[in-house]
């Protein structure tokens, strides 16, 4: 809903709704709906008074609200404006004065603001290390449509529009993941300042707090408005701007929508043409795109970068292995691309196949989307006769392309003109050290607008403008980036800590082993307990002892896997990436685990 304070005429100040050009009058409409049920109360039929009593008044208000709303939807399609008008139940919006939607605030309005480089260079001084708060006054709100009054004890206004949280439930040292469920809904502020009252004075407060500074509205939009907002109500573009949709693969379950719009395409092109160059690949180069066209964005971001450098395109797209190899010869490509776990595949069916890898004129590999070892590195370029190329980038950040690493092999080269990177601390949120372990965070102009359906989970994703990518990485002095695992694989074992990609390429040694995945499934002891699930070469007999045996002496003990299953697949998204929540679902299942 977006709920609004409005008035018609001299009238006193009524809470209301706004509903495509109508603006309800909730408490006429509450009241109304009473009455031919037989319930109605004096007053107003016990509806709150103002918008505040709503924000306020929980769960109960929240409800009657609600039933309001939805009766005034109903009477829209059932009965003409001017009845509705005349029953004051609901009006045209250009015959009603709308106010801040809350026009008295309990409580001044707490402020904070950390990223202003302009203000800080006007104090002579470096941008804080943390945010700083200040506050306005109740008496500086004012309407979206009030004069903002140039007080003649200042010469220098200006103004920033800035997002409202309104805070419905209250409460003290509240941890981060429950802190959405204390926000009521968002609004829209304008921070007018006196400038040179501010400066003169060495403080906030008086020059953010005369009268009109504070202009609000002109709705408050409850945070169940975004949850319905999916697919499109949050885009910051008009819909005939979308040019196209990505979704994520769903590796943990959240699928992430994405729109782009024709910018978006050519900045993706754009630095995807950039890791091809970095690459040694070239306008004479014939590409073949393995990941997948459609929702999911790899095929496409290979495919823009090709087309940009001027390369030959193979747009086959995901599977069909054994034509993927007759294409490669017949067609005579020269780079291949794809998730780094697929070369694997492909050298498995060419056993299969008996067909001859001498016959291919491969001699790139631009791979990425799973962590893989400088092991199974080796393994694809001797096998392939191909030099590999590590690319990274999700959707959360507009697909690949966010950098690749060079023949340097240091790290990865993020675009730092399209991309701001840090590495900080899980726990802390603070940026840490070169060369110390922390979790990537991204900035940059095609982040994702949420998670569908997830307010929370985007929350908890995007902080402080910040991509929280999830990923566990170190930066160096010269700002090359390398992924060491992911922050949600990671597995606690009795309180040592391990991420699967590092026991992953343990076990890609073993001589038997084509591919292992890692989960840590709960233990009623440790906590946490570590199982693999393997995949056998072709054509041998491997027992999970053989694994065990395999890792013990060489291996910390607390890392040796507890359950191993000998399996022929796993479960993969539809753009090929292991699926490990589904993999932990069935060991829960079969082996009846409980956490401690």
């Amino acid at each position: 809903m977006r709920l609004v304070t409005f008035r018609r005429g001299r009238g006193e100040p009524k809470p209301g709704a706004l509903w495509q050009e109508h603006v309800f009058d909730l408490a006429g409409l509450a009241k109304d709906l009473a009455t031919q049920r037989g319930t109605v109360r004096r007053g107003r039929g016990g509806f709150p008074r103002t918008v505040l009593d709503i924000v306020q008044g929980g769960e109960a208000a929240m409800s009657l609200t609600r039933e309001a709303w939805e009766y005034g939807q109903r009477l829209v399609g059932q009965t003409a404006a001017e009845d509705l008008a005349q029953r004051r139940l609901a009006y045209p919006q250009k015959r009603v004065r709308l106010l801040a939607p809350i026009p008295s605030p309990s409580r001044n309005i707490f402020c904070l603001g950390r990223n202003y480089a302009d203000h800080a260079a006007e104090r002579g001084a470096a941008a804080p290390d943390h945010p700083v708060y200040f506050t306005k006054p109740a008496t500086s709100v004012v309407g979206p449509g009030d004069d903002v009054v140039h007080h003649a004890i200042t010469k220098e206004l200006d103004h920033e529009v800035e997002l409202a949280v309104v805070i419905g439930v209250g409460g003290r040292d509240i941890p981060r993941a429950d802190a959405l469920k204390h926000v009521f809904g968002y609004t829209i502020v304008n921070d007018v300042t006196a400038r040179d009252l501010q400066k003169r004075h060495q403080q906030w407060f008086k020059g953010k707090s005369l009268d009109t500074f504070c202009p609000m509205g002109p709705a408050l939009l409850t945070k169940d408005e975004l949850r319905d907002a999916y697919p499109f109500g949050l885009a910051c573009v008009e819909r005939d701007r979308v040019l196209r949709v990505h979704m994520s693969s769903g590796t943990t379950g959240n699928p992430v929508l994405n729109p782009y719009t024709r910018s978006d395409v050519e900045q993706w092109g754009s630095v995807m043409a950039r890791c091809y160059v970095a690459a040694g690949v070239g306008a004479r180069d014939v590409v073949q795109i393995t990941p997948s066209f459609g929702l999911f964005t790899g095929g496409f971001g290979f495919h823009y970068g090709a087309e940009r450098i001027g390369a030959t395109v193979v747009p086959i797209g995901a599977g069909r292995t054994a034509l993927q190899l007759s294409l490669m010869r017949d067609l005579g490509t020269t780079v291949l691309t794809g998730i780094s776990t697929y070369p694997l595949r492909i050298l498995e069916v060419a056993r299969e196949e008996r067909f001859d890898l001498a016959s291919l004129r491969l001699r790139v590999a631009v791979l990425g989307s799973e962590m893989w070892s400088d092991d199974l590195r080796g393994l694809i370029e001797r096998e392939l006769g191909v030099t590999t190329f590590d690319i990274i980038g999700m959707t959360e950040t507009g697909g690949p392309g966010l950098g690749i690493d060079c023949a340097a092999r240091a790290g990865i080269h993020v675009w730092e003109d399209h991309y701001f990177c840090e590495v900080v601390d899980p726990a802390t949120g603070l940026e840490l050290s070169p060369g110390e372990e922390g979790e990537l965070c991204v900035k940059g102009p095609t982040l994702m607008m949420g998670y569908y359906n997830k307010p929370q989970a985007t929350a908890e994703k995007i902080r402080d403008g910040w991509l929280h990518t999830g990923d566990m990485a170190v930066k160096d002095a010269d700002g090359y980036v390398r992924i060491t695992g992911r922050l949600t694989d990671m597995i606690i074992v009795g309180g040592f800590n391990t991420y699967p990609a590092e026991i992953e390429n343990f076990f890609l040694k073993h001589p038997k082993v084509l591919d292992v995945s890692i989960v840590g499934v709960p233990d009623p002891i440790m906590g946490e307990a570590v199982m693999a699930f393997v995949i056998a070469r072709e054509g041998v007999a491997l027992e999970p002892e053989e694994i065990v045996a395999f890792a013990r002496g060489k291996i910390a003990n607390f890392k040796v896997p507890k359950y191993v299953e000998i399996v022929d697949r796993f479960p993969l998204t539809g753009s090929g990436k292991v699926q490990k929540f589904k993999q932990k679902a069935y060991a829960v299942e079969k082996y009846r685990l409980r956490e401690s």
